[in-house]
């Protein structure tokens, strides 16, 4: 990958559009697990897309410290996973819904302890300035996309299920600190940047010992499928 091609707004919109999940037959989610969406801030600095990401609240009941997209659990009165995922984004951060080019819609995924994320891609303003809510968000900052497809990362695994998944760590200096982006946002800042520079690194995302790999992108053909498949009786 050359890392000085400049990669416009039209080819973004082109190259995510061809995993907008909006294009195929929905699936329902069983009624075992929650519903939740975040959106994916893509933004240009300096011709080079940047990622916004949010470092969660200590006070919080789940997740808290952890880097994040902003996003939240779907309220009743949410017509669909985007709305979800702009108003969560406007009560943690400021960003005004109707500055928000929404672009894509990608495969959910599963977060502990039982919460299916859907995830949606979205391209806002180079000069947004974050408004943060500090009940819900200690932090705001932005990475290139690209950097998550470098190879200074770490790896551990977990049981989910009784099943072996991978979860990749990447570290990174923010204003002096060290901040360290894992699990569920590191996979799909692994993939965002997969599908923008078209760079499919060999990483495993997989159960088991059936690892698939991001040549054939989605986490939803290997894990997640798989709770979906047996919800009634994995263990959560």
């Amino acid at each position: 990958m050359n890392e000085r091609v400049y990669i416009s707004s039209e080819n973004v919109r082109k190259r995510f559009s061809k995993h907008d999940i909006r294009l195929k037959d929905k699936t329902s989610t069983p009624p075992v697990f929650d519903k939740a969406s975040v959106l994916v801030p893509l933004f240009l600095l300096d011709r080079e897309w940047h990622v916004l990401l949010t470092v969660r609240s200590k006070h919080l009941r789940s997740h808290s410290g952890l880097v994040a997209f902003p996003g939240g659990k779907q309220d009743s009165n949410d017509l669909d996973d985007i709305e979800t995922a702009l108003r969560e984004a406007e009560e943690e951060i400021g960003l005004d819904p109707n500055k928000v080019e929404v672009i894509s819609v990608l495969p959910e995924s599963f977060i502990r302890p039982n919460v299916m994320v859907t995830v949606v891609v979205g391209i806002i303003p180079n000069n947004f300035k974050p408004v943060i809510n500090e009940y819900e968000v200690h932090k705001v900052f932005s990475l290139p996309l690209k950097r998550f497809l470098k190879d200074d990362y770490t790896t551990q695994k977990f049981e989910i299920a009784g099943n072996q998944v991978q979860s990749y760590f990447f570290s990174d200096e923010v204003d002096g600190n060290t901040i360290v982006t894992w699990g569920f946002t590191a996979s799909y800042c692994m993939f965002s940047a997969i599908i923008l520079y078209q760079d499919f690194k060999k990483r495993y995302y997989g159960y088991s010992d059936k690892y698939v790999t991001l040549d054939c992108l989605w986490p939803e053909i290997s894990f997640t499928n798989y709770l979906l498949a047996n919800y009634n009786s994995a263990k959560l």
